[in-house]
């Protein structure tokens, strides 16, 4: 069991580290960037909510994978 809780976390910090800095895609011909603060808070910037939309989803997907 503490081997599974061991992997489980160096996954977690595995991740939150890979989530830095900034990240930027094409979604349907538009831009959208993912900017991460400090705290590995997810800014994202797009020109329609289309955009927004998909940038906030892959966000929470990145964060969350673990979950799912």
């Amino acid at each position: 069991m503490r081997v599974i809780i061991r992997l489980s976390w160096a996954a977690l910090l595995t991740t939150l580290v890979a989530c830095s800095g900034t990240r930027t895609g094409m979604v349907g011909g538009e831009t959208v960037t993912i900017y991460r603060d400090a705290h590995h808070t997810p800014h994202i910037f797009a020109d329609s909510n289309r955009g927004v939309f998909y940038g906030y989803g892959y966000a929470v997907a990145v964060d969350r994978l673990f979950q799912m």
